[in-house]
């Protein structure tokens, strides 16, 4: 079924919906099918051979650091430009977060940021590709391996990127996706991967994410058991500690409708998104991140840098005045949340001027949304810009 561009979910995620509904299914087993082929389609966008869905993107992120092995005394190394998941999933395994500043053309981590944080307790990394913009992943990876350590990349934002013409994160040893509501494909609210080329860690974050069931494979997600075999009393299910991240067939099925129609929302982000920065940035107070040569940005947002005079406060309200529908600040540098800051979860009171590039961009950051599927809402908002930059 061909998809009406209004629609927010594709006709065929629709009707798979539907179709689970109504107790159908890909084949015998109902439980397990959707979500086993979501995983096995989604191989075309992730790369990687194995592929976990999950119920989120943060659960995403905690299960791929178990995998990991991340645990007490660890540290893992993130941006302090972005979430604060990558935080909390790294406490939640006793681990301590180590806060890397970022680059300020590509507002993304880089090796350099990595060097002066690195110790010999960090034992992992992740890179975030911050409003879809893929990391230069290369060389971080070059030293992560010479000094054993694990990348995760955290792609919530930047699915379909590429990174030397292959899926961003390819090279890294994992990835975690979101399919939370707004990103580029959702799965009805919430959801998320885990993808890997690395059988031993896809199996460890399906067992983690599964609640450490025994059975659990990297791939299909279980041996075949003879029910004679489990159903007896004393047969021993649990070989791992896990928790309960699996995602439902219902999101699976949705998932795999959306993927039908996924590269049709990607270039209508990919349009939206540099439409807006294209005419932002004509103006001399607005920059945009640094795309180098080999990578292409997914747009989750268009986000510009502002570096003039006015307030974030007086653009927002002028964008708005002029028919345009505002735009997001960047979230707050995470060390500076009070969840993080002094609070007791936190394994120490971070201070101002940690990360003195991120902290400089975030205040200044302007994330324009990119999901509009009208031509006339992308006419209306680059507009409300146009007469905007005539008023700074």
């Amino acid at each position: 079924m061909a998809e009406d561009s209004n629609m927010k979910y594709s006709r065929e995620a629709i009707g798979n919906a539907i179709e689970f509904l109504r107790g159908n299914s890909l084949n015998s087993d109902s439980e397990i099918s959707w979500v086993q082929n979501f995983e096995e389609k989604f191989k075309e966008i992730s790369g990687h051979d194995h592929n976990i869905a999950v119920n989120s993107g943060t659960s995403a992120l905690h299960a791929a650091l178990a995998a990991f092995g991340i645990g007490k005394g660890d540290e893992v190394i993130m941006p302090a430009l972005s979430v604060i998941m990558n935080a909390y999933a790294t406490i939640a395994l006793g681990a301590t977060p180590v806060f890397s500043d970022v680059n300020l053309k590509t507002w993304n981590i880089d090796l350099e940021s990595i060097k002066k944080v690195v110790s010999d307790r960090t034992k992992a990394i992740i890179t975030v590709s911050w409003f879809g913009l893929p990391v230069d992943l290369e060389p971080i990876m070059q030293y992560a391996k010479a000094h054993k350590i694990l990348v995760l990349e955290d792609a919530a934002e930047s699915l379909g990127s590429t990174y030397q013409n292959k899926p961003n994160g390819k090279l890294a040893d994992a990835v975690a996706y979101s399919f939370e509501n707004k990103k580029h494909l959702t799965t009805g609210g919430e959801g998320g991967m885990i993808s890997t080329s690395n059988s031993n860690l896809a199996e460890k974050a399906r067992k983690f994410s599964g609640l450490g069931y025994k059975h659990l494979t990297p791939d299909a997600g279980r041996t075949s058991l003879a029910n004679s075999v489990f159903q007896r009393p004393n047969y021993k299910r649990y070989d791992t500690i896990g928790l309960n991240y699996r995602m439902s067939p219902l999101a699976a099925a949705v998932g795999l409708g959306q993927l039908d129609n996924y590269k049709s929302i990607l270039d209508l982000r990919v349009k939206n998104g540099s439409s807006l920065c294209n005419l932002i940035t004509q103006h001399k107070d607005f920059t945009c991140q640094e795309v180098s040569f080999g990578l292409t940005h997914a747009y989750y947002t268009a986000a510009v840098l502002y570096s003039g005079e006015k307030s974030w406060e007086d653009i927002y309200d002028l964008v708005i005045n002029n028919g345009g529908d505002g735009f997001y600040g960047n979230v707050l540098n995470p060390y500076l949340e009070p969840a993080l800051k002094g609070g007791s979860s936190a394994s120490q009171e971070w201070i101002l001027n940690l990360c003195p590039n991120a902290e400089k961009l975030q205040p200044n950051i302007m994330a324009i949304k990119t999901n509009f599927r009208k031509e006339a809402d992308l006419k209306r908002n680059l507009k409300a810009w146009e007469l905007t930059l005539l008023k700074i």
